[in-house]
């Protein structure tokens, strides 16, 4: 019997948010570093608590801690902690910070935005626009990477010294729907 790959059905086994919107989230991890021009970062990921999209990541949202931007981290302890950081309160650290939001639920506005530099220059990434309190629910926009629609996508399996499968770039199949493709037991990846 005849088997009709279909791209769109294959579940949500993602684990990056693909999808912008406005979702609530807990900080799931934090790291410090340093900026190319030596101010301290902070980074931090998300992970969605609700709704179709439970359990994905938004990654790398980064808070510098610079005169222009001290706001966004101001807007996250606020966000974070409510009224239980008082005004004034001075943490000693921006691992302290980033120790006290892990875990704690907030919203994120999340939009795709152009990678304008850089290997990656070009490609689309979702970025936290607006951080605020929990909402009742998140509330995804229907909006995928710009790019992507309409494609259909296969890819090459490659052999690694060890001998374990791995998977090439990721091309687009040019083929209409529907049409016949000559796959060999070979090119299978199991």
């Amino acid at each position: 019997m005849a088997f009709i790959y279909d791209s769109e059905n294959t579940g949500n086994d993602n684990t990056f948010l693909d999808e912008s919107g406005t979702y609530n989230v807990a900080v799931s991890n934090h790291k410090v570093s340093q900026t190319s021009t030596g101010k301290d970062m902070l980074t931090v990921d998300y992970t969605v608590l609700d709704g179709d999209h439970k359990g994905q990541t938004v990654n790398y949202d980064n808070y510098v801690d610079g005169e222009k931007s001290k706001w966004r981290i101001n807007r996250l302890i606020k966000k974070a902690y409510g009224d239980k950081a008082p005004n004034g309160y001075k943490f000693n650290s921006l691992d302290q910070i980033g120790q006290g939001v892990t875990g704690k639920a907030i919203s994120i506005k999340v939009e795709w935005e152009r990678q304008e530099q850089g290997k990656h220059a070009g490609d689309y990434y979702l970025v936290v626009k607006s951080i605020d309190e929990k909402l009742p629910a998140s509330m995804p926009d229907g909006k995928k990477r710009p790019g992507t629609e309409n494609r259909t996508y296969v890819t090459t399996p490659t052999q690694t010294a060890a001998n374990d499968m791995q998977y090439s770039k990721v091309q687009p199949l040019n083929q209409a729907a529907n049409q016949v493709m000559d796959i060999s037991d070979d090119d299978l990846p199991f």
